[in-house]
């Protein structure tokens, strides 16, 4: 799918980096716009004409940062975001003033806050296969994978603060006739009142049919995933791990190209 991408200036930083933008939208690129939609936020601090792309995470998620989001990054906008680890969190930072404008002005991402983040439009308007690619790299952020029942009943969750996503999510799953069970409960942080919205996508069945239009990249939900198959499934072998190839091939850093499910880890 052909982008337009007249809005896009350029910093001098941006041409020194050789900063480039896409001029498709690829399964890497849609992938990428639901990991910011979910964990990730772009944000103009005006005060220092700062444009800044970042992506928060647990910091048990560093490995993946490193070896996936990393060269994820690099491939889309050939500029190396920087990895940065604390107690708690991984955070991947990225400072382009011509991604940030591809981002919102040709993907149309919401800037910060997130109050009432939706699907781009962007998504609305490309193939099921791309969409599929966007609700991964949400759901590899925002959604988990949990079993019940004596660890045999699959549940997939999500959680958000915007119910404009919520209802933009179980549209884009209906069209996989996957549904679920949604909800809105009431919380507080520091005696602010917060508002959620969730989603219960229930069952073996919708399990399935998540793992084949959708499925996960994170190792997180990958490993529970297939542990869960060897207890559940035990005649069912998960797809072998593939090789990478070397780095001066014409490889694609993410296994969102491929849609069986990877093994654990990355």
């Amino acid at each position: 799918m052909k982008l337009q991408t007249a809005p896009v200036d350029f910093s001098s930083k941006d041409l020194e980096y050789k900063v480039k933008i896409p001029r498709e939208l690829s399964k890497e690129l849609a992938y990428f716009l639901g990991i910011l939609v979910g964990d990730g936020y772009v944000k103009h601090y005006k005060p220092k004409n700062d444009y800044q792309i970042y992506v928060d995470g647990n910091k048990n998620e560093f490995k993946w940062y490193t070896s996936f989001l990393s060269p994820l990054v690099k491939f889309l906008f050939n500029k190396s975001p920087t990895i940065r680890l604390t107690k708690t969190t991984v955070q991947l930072a990225l400072r382009s003033k011509a991604v940030f404008m591809f981002l919102t002005k040709v993907c149309g991402l919401m800037t910060s806050p997130k109050t009432h983040v939706a699907v781009p439009m962007i998504i609305w308007n490309c193939p099921e296969s791309l969409q599929g690619a966007f609700l991964r790299g949400l759901a590899d952020t925002d959604f988990s994978l949990v079993f019940k029942r004596g660890g045999k009943y699959p549940v997939i969750d999500f959680c958000t603060c915007s119910k404009e996503l919520l209802a933009d999510v179980v549209k884009l799953l209906a069209k996989i006739n996957l549904q679920g069970h949604q909800g809105v409960y009431r919380t507080e942080r520091n005696g602010t009142p917060i508002t959620r919205h969730y989603l219960q996508i229930n069952g073996r069945p919708n399990l399935e049919k998540w793992m084949h239009h959708i499925g996960f990249s994170s190792p997180a939900q990958l490993c529970k995933y297939q542990e869960w198959l060897k207890k559940n499934e035990p005649g069912k072998v998960a797809p072998a791990r593939r090789e990478r190839p070397q780095p001066d091939s014409n490889w694609r850093p993410i296994p969102v190209l491929d849609d069986t499910p990877k093994t654990c880890g990355v």
